[in-house]
């Protein structure tokens, strides 16, 4: 009995341990999850600016030409 009860002890820590790292991957994971957002986020943010860049610049190229008229 007492050896089915050590047996039984020894793979409920190894389960254990097995969580834990699991866990810790699992939070490794979320973290780079996490960073890819803002890297998207960021990209997205930059594409709108850059368009709304070349809008203006050709508001302004626009504005030239009526005060050169």
């Amino acid at each position: 009995m007492k050896a089915g009860q050590s047996a039984a002890n020894q793979r409920l820590e190894d389960l254990n341990v097995h969580l834990v790292e699991q866990s810790r991957r699992i939070d490794a994971l979320s973290g780079r999850i996490d960073r890819l957002f803002e890297v998207i986020v960021r990209r997205e943010e930059h594409e709108q600016l850059s368009t709304r860049v070349q809008r203006l610049e050709q508001d302004v190229a626009d504005l030239k030409k009526q005060v050169a008229a």
